[in-house]
């Protein structure tokens, strides 16, 4: 103890930052020896949480390992597959070019090779990328997004591969019935994680989109013509989360894994100011309507309560035991609860927040595993749906806090939850099973609709009493929730990932990790029946 008291501050941080990087190899490699006893996904990925929460691995190793693991695996089961379809190499050869094109063709980690250890290097090599980022145990000390680029790059494993493999080509609508044009937004070096749209007012025409990416930047863009009005850059670490306010569209607020939140001025392009305070990455966000409130959750298992337009933070709302991974606020004029904030967090709990007093009214458990999503609902006397990695749905009672029901079915993460409240009001769920379920509460019953062949990352209620869904298979789907097969299929991001979709009006806007967001404008007058 007195030795580690008389050595200096650069060489404890030094041998804080040697410890980490240990334990992080070592869940790392005990993970790769799971992938490739072919445990299941799910079963490597509880272990690899729980590991990494047990020795308090920070929130960026943590996201890394939960994507190396679902990197892993996927290539796992394609070495499998090939196998058992006893495809000689230099086929296999042809089938990588094919999924991967001529630029940055690689050997997805797991994957069978003539050279030992082959997968493993790779693996070792994208953590050594990544991993060489600097601590961020200084606000000073600047980070290497070089870095982050190529981790991300390297990330993108298609979806294209497993489609064309396993389900063959995905069917592109093209449009040719007039119904819809797809604008493209293109000019981010690394793939985009979240936009917001900003729609036209009074004093401006024309509706710009806001783009964050993992190249540590947002790019505002005009609509109409696509191009591109400005880039706001300041961001050190992917840019996970962006909102812009209800009723001043010129104001954005962002935030990143580099613990900060930025506010923005859409109409300059540039940074108002920054907003720190949270000791982990940025995971959610909520903006008022109006009056330069805003909620952020994070990494670091709290939710602050911010005045933006003056830098503060007003409140901290403490008590969950692993990161926030989900929030709702209701801001909007007449809001039901206006003084109530919903989260979902990795500790596998729902929290019902005051906002008058920061304590939480209800804690809601249940899920035996992760809350990935949650949704609110007005009809009844309030109704919160959240989703878990547990493939399991509960639907709550917000005025006790009692579990009202609890919908099993589905054999994935539930990714995302909604509720179609046109007509019927149905609950819908979409999951990492390829699988989306639209739940009828007055009857029990359960309708599956079937067609993405990747996983089903959003879903949302859309024109003419339709559903929307997007997927990693790089496609966006429109259903009626009383069928079982698309309406539509709209091959949008070419098989690419897509990583966010948001629906205005008659648009559906992607965001994926091709480098690109696209919004799907559709006719007034679409009627997909």
């Amino acid at each position: 103890m007195n030795a580690w008291l008389a050595m200096p501050l650069e060489q404890k941080l030094q041998a804080v930052a040697k410890e980490e990087q240990a334990v992080f190899n070592l869940v790392f490699t005990m993970s790769f020896n799971m992938v490739n006893l072919a445990l299941p996904p799910e079963t490597i990925r509880k272990f690899a949480s729980k590991m990494s929460l047990s020795v308090s691995l920070d929130d960026e190793h943590m996201t890394i390992i939960m994507k190396l693991v679902g990197t892993m695996a996927t290539g796992h089961q394609i070495a499998e597959e090939l196998s058992q379809d006893q495809l000689v190499q230099q086929d296999k050869d042809a089938r990588l070019k094919l999924a991967f094109g001529n630029s940055e063709s690689y050997l997805p980690i797991g994957l069978t090779s003539n050279m030992e250890g082959e997968g493993k290097e790779m693996f070792r090599s994208l953590v050594n990328e990544r991993s060489a980022l600097p601590t961020d145990s200084s606000p000073s000390m600047s980070r290497d997004t070089g870095s982050l680029k190529v981790f991300s790059r390297r990330l993108n494993l298609r979806s294209k591969w497993s489609e064309r493999v396993k389900q063959g080509p995905v069917s592109d609508s093209k449009g040719d019935r007039g119904e819809y044009v797809v604008k493209t937004f293109s000019g981010h070096e690394e793939g985009v994680l979240c936009l917001a749209y900003c729609p036209p007012t009074m004093g401006r025409e024309y509706a710009r989109l806001l783009t964050g990416s993992c190249d540590a930047t947002l790019k505002v863009w005009d609509v109409l013509s696509t191009q591109c009005l400005g880039t706001l850059t300041g961001h050190s670490g992917w840019v996970t989360a962006c909102e812009v306010e209800g009723s001043d569209t010129s104001k954005a607020i962002s935030g990143s894994y580099d613990h900060s939140l930025k506010v923005w001025d859409l109409v300059k392009c540039q940074k108002i100011r920054s907003l720190r305070g949270h000791k982990g990455s940025i995971s959610a966000l909520a903006i008022a309507h109006s009056g330069g409130k805003l909620i952020s959750g994070s990494y670091d298992n709290t939710l602050l309560v911010w005045d933006y337009r003056h830098g503060k933070s007003s409140m901290t709302l403490s008590g969950h035991t692993a990161p926030v991974m989900c929030l709702y606020w209701d801001s909007t004029p007449n809001p039901a609860y206006p003084h109530m904030v919903i989260s979902g967090s990795r500790d596998t709990t729902v929290k019902i927040w005051d906002l008058r007093t920061g304590k939480a009214l209800h804690t809601l458990s249940g899920h035996s595993d992760w809350v990935k999503s949650i949704y609110y609902s007005s009809m009844g006397r309030g109704t919160l749906l959240s989703g878990g990695c547990d493939g399991v749905t509960k639907v709550w009672d917000l005025y006790d806090g009692k579990c009202l029901r609890t919908l099993q079915g589905h054999t994935g993460t539930i990714n995302s939850v909604s509720v179609s409240e046109i007509g019927e009001s149905k609950y819908v769920t979409c999951s990492a099973d390829c699988l989306v379920k639209v739940w009828n509460p007055l009857n029990e019953t359960t309708q599956t609709l079937s067609g993405h062949v990747d996983e089903v990352v959003a879903c949302t209620p859309f024109l003419s009493s339709t559903l929307a869904t997007a997927s990693y298979d790089g496609t966006v789907k429109i259903w009626n929730p009383n069928h079982s097969h698309s309406l539509r299929s709209i091959n949008v991001h070419n098989g690419n990932r897509i990583s966010c979709m948001r629906s205005y009006e008659n648009s559906l806007l992607t965001a994926a990790w091709d480098k690109t967001a696209k919004i799907c404008e559709f006719t007034l007058d679409f009627r997909p029946n």
